[in-house]
């Protein structure tokens, strides 16, 4: 995926970044978890450390289990490239930590389909539903069960307890159309 392709570029960005082993405490948080669901939890527990426009919203059945983003500020959009680079890093992440290729069994994006969706296809592996009314990744549940083989549960805690102290200092939040008014 290159960076310079516009219709990639968060697509492209999300691969870097896992080259790279991106996402700061957050990706260490999910590196050290013991597997997929556990991961996926610390995620977005701590996920303001990197982003607060979107609020996570998780939600688990017998068969599968999905993330969705619902906008804090409905006068806001997430920008596309930025939600592909957020669910790319991640699952390239825990692909990475689980050393196993797989896929959600389908990505819901707020977005229109691009022209040319083949990079999104290839990195998620699966369906792809596009104008959707949330940004979300459906998981099977059997997948939550995954182990990472970085595992480290002692590291874990100190991610955690160092994840809450930033969190701790985070200004309060606001929406978008407040911040704009002040």
């Amino acid at each position: 995926v290159s960076l310079g392709a516009d219709d990639d570029f968060g697509l492209g960005v999300a691969h870097r970044a896992e080259e790279a082993g991106a996402l700061h405490v957050l990706g260490y948080l999910l590196r050290a978890s013991s597997n997929v669901g556990e991961a996926l939890r610390h995620l977005l527990r701590y996920q303001r450390l990197m982003q607060d426009a979107a609020v996570p919203e998780l939600s688990a059945g017998p068969d599968e289990v999905r993330v969705a983003w619902r906008e804090r500020d409905p006068a806001w959009w997430m920008p596309r490239h930025a939600i592909e680079f957020g669910i790319g890093t991640v699952l390239l992440l825990t692909r990475r930590a689980t050393g196993k290729m797989f896929c959600p069994r389908r990505v819901e994006l707020r977005h229109p389909r691009p022209s040319n969706d083949g990079a999104a296809r290839r990195l998620f592996g699966c369906e792809l539903r596009y104008e959707a009314p949330l940004h979300a990744v459906v998981f099977a549940s059997a997948d939550m069960e995954l182990s990472l083989t970085t595992a480290d549960p002692l590291l874990l805690r100190i991610l955690e307890r160092h994840a809450r102290e930033l969190e701790a200092r985070l200004p309060p939040q606001r929406s978008f159309t407040v911040e704009v008014r002040r």
